[in-house]
């Protein structure tokens, strides 16, 4: 029988069916008996197992976090918790740097290396640590005004700087700078960019210490920017800052606004001084070329009329009589015909002669025009009347509000409607019950209300003069109606309003900061205030609070102000004058070469007159008068002369005697 035959056989040692050739059952060739598993499929029984042995293995605890006799529980696997952490800790080490940016490694706090763009990997820490900087990315930094939202507010502290010449100037500016070397900038100075805006004020101030104001502010500005990012580059090369200064902007650089109207006035004076000048230059060009034209006109019409003289001439010796004859009735048909001529005698100088008047209208006409002038008498009350009461009834129907405003409709004086009140759109025509309802009209607009010189005293008990100008808007125009009835008496309370809440406000702050670090925080300060007062009393909003101006009374500063103001007064009046004197000479010599053209032209026409007129003056004499027969009477002037006048001497006798 084979070794694995299985199958029930006789034998004394057989204890049972199954037994291999060994007895004993079912055993393997060496004795072994075989384990007792459960089915499995064809494949993977190893692989379960294994992995069932690793859950086993890593497993924190048995059945109920207990172990037992057959047991599966288990202790932590503190190695590989150890593996997490370490690999954790690794990674910590790994980093990418952008494009345009630099990291600068330190080993245990000393500088080691800088690296590029892409992914690094340092030691962990503590061994190492990292610093990514942006190196290409243009940095700014501003003096002397804040930006914020696309507005600048001026900052006095910075921007008022002492010229050469002792003067104020306002100037604000702006820094573009990057980093040319990030180890120097990472290391070398504390708050870099800090440093930057100190250094660049102090370069500013330097440089505007050493020039006068009228150049600042005119021809020198260039140079002004040139000279502080030199300046600005050597002291940051010295403190090896690692910052390369790309450029200085020289945004503002004007008079305070102590003296800003003088210097506006400077500015006005030099361009109403080119202004005269331009006016004169206009003028000369407008009076040579008239006198050119006035010359070029009488030389030409001088010698046309020359020429018609000459050609007339020429016929008139071929036929002196009938030239002379023909020549005189012509022009006294077109006199007789056209002109409206009164002659009065001389020996009846005392009776005027006129034409008499027409005869009188028949007498029945005027019968029936004296009754419908009585009848229209009767009826022009009536129609008056009527359309009197038609035009008041309209006026007392119908109203318009316009787009502009807003109205309240009053019935016996009691509230109807608003109609147009912010935040509609409803103009138009409307009807009102006549003699019953009243209609009043407020601007929607927002308007402006301004308070000047009022007096305010600071936390510090410096006085001050506070011009202030604020915006405001009717958007309750019942509540509005109810207090103040009129724009003017709603204005009166805003003000009084006003007035108060900048006292508050303006009471807890000290002078500095009212003229310069919180001036915006104060406005808006007030604006909250009187939006919590006058909207509820007055039916108002308001829109924005605005100081305009805060002075201080600071002698020393005020009498460099008076002094800069006179200068420039008087800078103004010689640029005025001085364009007033180069206007005056433009204009004389214009003329000048005005009255030497048309002279020309003159005594050109009177060369060419004598030419022509010399040939005959006789006949020159009568042509003449004929010709100025045409002109003088062909139009209708009545005109009233003596019948002997020298004028009329050739229209008594052909022949002029």
């Amino acid at each position: 029988m084979p070794w694995n035959d299985q199958s029930g056989g006789g034998g004394q040692n057989q204890g049972g069916g199954g037994q291999g050739p060994w007895g004993g059952g079912p055993r393997r060739p060496w004795g072994q008996p075989p384990r007792q598993q459960p089915p499995r499929g064809p494949q993977g029984g190893d692989l379960e197992d294994l992995l069932r042995q690793w859950r086993e293995r890593f497993r924190f605890g048995g059945a109920n976090g207990k172990g037992g006799a057959g047991g599966a529980g288990r202790g932590f696997s503190w190695p590989l918790i150890a593996g997490v952490f370490v690999i954790g800790w690794l990674l910590t080490g790994v980093y990418t740097v952008d494009e345009g940016a630099r990291g600068v490694i330190t080993r245990f706090g000393d500088f080691n290396r800088v690296t590029g763009p892409g992914i690094h990997v340092h030691l962990p820490a503590p061994f190492e640590a990292r610093q990514v900087i942006n190196v290409t990315g243009q940095r700014t930094t501003e003096i002397g005004f804040t930006s914020r939202n696309n507005q600048s507010t001026d900052n006095p502290d910075e921007s008022l700087m002492i010229t050469g010449d002792r003067n104020i100037v306002e100037v604000h500016f702006r820094i573009y700078y990057n980093i040319k070397e990030v180890s120097d900038f990472a290391f070398n100075v504390r708050a870099p960019d800090n440093a930057v805006r100190q250094v660049a004020e102090s370069a500013m101030r330097e440089v505007i210490g050493r020039r006068q104001l009228e150049p600042i502010i005119t021809t020198e500005r260039g140079a002004v920017e040139e000279d502080v990012e030199t300046l600005m580059q050597q002291v940051l090369d010295e403190y090896e800052a690692g910052v390369q200064v790309l450029q200085v902007e020289l945004l503002r650089a004007a008079a305070p606004s102590a003296v800003i109207e003088a210097f506006n006035d400077v500015v006005n004076a030099g361009q109403d001084a080119e202004t005269a000048r331009n006016n004169a230059e206009r003028e000369t060009s407008r009076i040579v070329n008239e006198a050119q034209a006035y010359r070029e006109r009488v030389v030409r019409e001088a010698t046309g009329e020359a020429q018609r003289f000459v050609a007339v001439h020429n016929e008139y010796r071929l036929a002196p009589q009938v030239t002379r004859d023909r020549l005189y009735l012509e022009t006294m048909e077109r006199v007789y015909r056209n002109g409206n001529l009164v002659i009065l005698d001389l020996a009846e100088r005392r009776r005027a002669v006129s034409a008499a008047g027409g005869h009188g209208a028949p007498k029945h006409a005027h019968a029936a025009a004296s009754r419908g002038s009585t009848l229209m008498q009767r009826s022009l009350p009536l129609i008056l009347g009527v359309l009197f009461a038609a035009l008041v009834l309209i006026s007392q129907t119908l109203f318009v509000v316009r787009q502009t405003d807003q109205a309240i409709v009053l019935r016996f004086g009691e509230y109807v409607r608003v109609l147009n009140a912010p935040g509609t759109n409803e103009p138009g025509l409307y009807f009102k019950m006549p003699f019953v309802d009243s209609v009043v009209t407020y601007d929607r607009r927002n308007m402006g209300l301004t308070l000047e010189g009022q007096p305010i005293v600071a936390s510090d008990q410096e006085q001050l003069r506070v011009d202030a100008i604020v915006r405001w808007q009717i958007t309750d125009p019942r509540r509005f109606y109810q207090s103040a009835l009129t724009e003017d008496g709603g204005a009166s309370r805003l003000e009084t309003f006003t007035e108060a809440a900048m006292r508050r406000a303006l009471g807890g702050a000290t002078s500095n900061e009212i003229i310069s670090g919180r001036r915006a925080q104060l406005m808006q300060n007030i604006e909250t205030d009187l939006n919590a007062s006058a909207a509820t009393e007055l039916g108002v909003r308001v829109v924005d609070v605005r100081i305009r101006q805060a002075d201080l009374p600071d002698a020393t500063r005020e009498r460099v102000y008076e002094r800069m103001r006179s200068e420039r007064a008087q800078v103004a009046g010689r640029l005025r004058a001085e364009g007033e004197r180069e206007a005056a000479i433009i204009r004389a010599t214009a003329q000048q070469e005005s009255e030497r053209l048309r002279g020309e032209g003159e005594g050109e026409r009177a060369r060419i007159f004598a030419g022509a007129y010399g040939r005959d003056p006789e006949f020159a004499a009568f042509y003449r008068s004929m010709r100025a027969y045409d002109y003088a009477l062909d139009q209708g002037t009545p005109i009233v002369v003596s019948p002997d006048s020298d004028f009329f001497r050739y229209m008594q006798r052909r022949t002029g005697r």
